[in-house]
């Protein structure tokens, strides 16, 4: 049934079978039933690279176009996701150069694609210090199979399965296929599949007809969900309430209790371990912990393939002389690799500010926060708060203040003169390394504020259509003659940029002063 633990189940599995998971086996496995048949050498972890679908992800429009569009967004989606983890064991310098040789527009090309890159590269292997040393190829997880096809089975729906909708049914048929043609030594190994029914393993997986039905094997019979001794000894235990009187009163305790014991109780238990807490009345989190620091700080840029030493000569370049343009460019190179999913290419201004501010000034490595940068969001006044998305850095050891106002264009809302999907509009976008042919790209006509219109002609002129007419130029200017700015003025050097990410893919910054744009405007490199 639905809730009933599949989904945790099968991301058991990942981080058991995963290779890149096998350094953590002790802190994740250790003293677990199936440790003791690690122990005796029934099964070994970490021998596969870890292929996962998440068919519940798909959107199931009505429009045949949108729902099979979905559909391979998702399997694609997947895919990028494996070469992002497994790029280093295969032999390539970043997931981005695997993901731009190796994914094509269409899911089942892709698929079929990566399964023989796994294989080659299983095959290269002949020394023990290999990463891939031991593995013995891919093991696909597919989550909620069936949601997919589920979706659009309706009692009150006369038509045959075989309407027109089925071009993407095809697509699944197609994608299953292909799963079957690529089983075998050093691809796809294994597969685990789960689902609500077997409805559509009789139909949209009639090409995948190896599989073996087993949820009813008496040793996976307790592994999902609850069975009923394990209610009646939840019930059991001490602490749970025998009657609904009983209950009643711990409601009518509970808001006392929470003022008079839990919340002083909890931020004294927080302040002694060093652990999680708010900055000021601010939302920003700081971390009291210097260790814990160090690894959130890590973490975060292990997780965007950044190198701490670049990230502290770009702080340096900051402190220093001012400069942005080393940090922009990190912060560009980690959107490429970051950003390749529907989602992604919809980030806001907001979206963008913070993962940035989080990622790099904000980042809470002890090692970065030593060089005295400090960073905080802004806003000229109450009744000016229209389209702001501003950024203050500030250097109190060199008076320093550098004012960024951030603005995004969405890859869709732009014509970069190809009409193929998302990630061949954002490669043929990554390809652009001029400045001005990038200022001239035109928004598409549905824009609805910069139909036809120019980037440059925005940014300088402010939007065609729409009531508030006001370009990014000049809400810079006017932030920079606000009353705050004049007052960090009297005993800072300030400096603003315009900052415009592009599509998810460029990094344009424009610097002002006195209310105009001075020198000439660049690309982050």
């Amino acid at each position: 049934p639905r809730r009933f633990g599949k989904s945790l189940f099968l991301s058991t599995l990942a981080y058991f079978h995963g290779v890149e998971n096998k350094q953590n086996y002790n802190a994740l496995f250790k003293s677990l039933d199936v440790d003791r048949d690690v122990e005796s050498g029934k099964v070994t972890p970490g021998q596969y690279l870890i292929l996962a679908f998440d068919f519940s992800a798909v959107n199931h429009s009505p429009d045949v176009e949108v729902a099979e569009a979905s559909l391979n967004d998702m399997l694609n989606n997947s895919i990028r996701a494996f070469y992002m983890t497994y790029a280093p064991y295969l032999g390539t310098a970043t997931s981005y150069q695997l993901i731009k040789e190796s994914t094509s527009p269409d899911a089942v090309e892709s698929l079929a694609a990566c399964v023989s890159l796994v294989q080659e590269a299983l095959k290269a292997v002949t020394e023990e210090d290999d990463p891939l040393a031991g593995v013995k190829g891919i093991y696909l997880l597919a989550d909620e199979y069936d949601a997919f096809s589920n979706g659009f089975l309706s009692p009150d729906d006369a038509r045959p399965w075989d309407h027109p909708r089925t071009r993407a049914n095809s697509l699944l048929k197609g994608f299953w296929a292909t799963v079957k043609s690529k089983l075998g030594p050093r691809g796809i190994v294994k597969c685990f599949i789960t689902g609500v029914s077997p409805l559509s393993m009789a139909d949209n997986t009639s090409g995948f007809n190896v599989e073996t039905y087993v949820s009813w094997r008496q040793e996976l019979s307790g592994l999902c969900g609850l069975t009923e001794e394990d209610v009646h000894a939840a019930l059991g235990l001490p602490g749970v309430c025998k009657s609904e009187d009983e209950i009643r009163n711990h409601f009518e305790i509970m808001k006392a209790s929470d003022i008079a014991t839990s919340k002083p109780a909890w931020l004294s238990y927080m302040i002694h371990i060093g652990g999680l807490t708010f900055c000021d009345n601010s939302k920003h989190l700081r971390i009291t912990n210097l260790v814990a620091a160090q690894r959130f700080g890590e973490t975060i840029l292990a997780r965007l393939q950044l190198r701490l030493e670049d990230v502290d000569l770009a702080f340096r370049n900051i402190v220093s002389s001012g400069s942005i343009d080393q940090v922009l460019a990190l912060y560009k190179r980690a959107m490429e690799l970051r950003d390749v999913g529907d989602n992604d290419f919809k980030k806001t201004e907001k979206n963008h500010r913070d993962s940035f501010h989080y990622a790099l000034l904000g980042n809470t490595h002890p090692s970065l926060r030593k060089l005295g940068l400090e960073t905080r969001t802004t806003k000229v006044a109450a009744h000016q708060t229209f389209g702001r998305i501003d950024m203050l850095i500030q250097v109190p050891l060199k008076k320093r203040a550098i004012l960024l106002e951030w603005k995004v264009i969405q890859i869709d809302f732009l014509d970069v003169g190809t009409s193929q999907g998302r990630m061949e509009k954002a490669e043929h976008l990554s390809d652009m390394a001029d400045v001005n042919e990038i200022l001239d790209l035109q928004f598409r006509r549905y824009d609805r504020w910069r139909p036809g219109q120019t980037i440059r002609s925005w940014i300088t002129d402010g939007p065609t259509e729409g009531e508030t007419k006001t370009s990014p130029r000049q809400q810079l200017a006017e932030y920079m003659n606000s009353p705050e700015i004049d007052l960090l003025k009297k005993e800072n050097e300030v400096t603003a940029f315009l900052v415009v990410i592009i599509g998810s893919r460029q990094v344009l910054f424009w610097e002002m002063d006195d209310g105009d744009f001075r020198k000439d405007p660049k690309l982050a490199f």
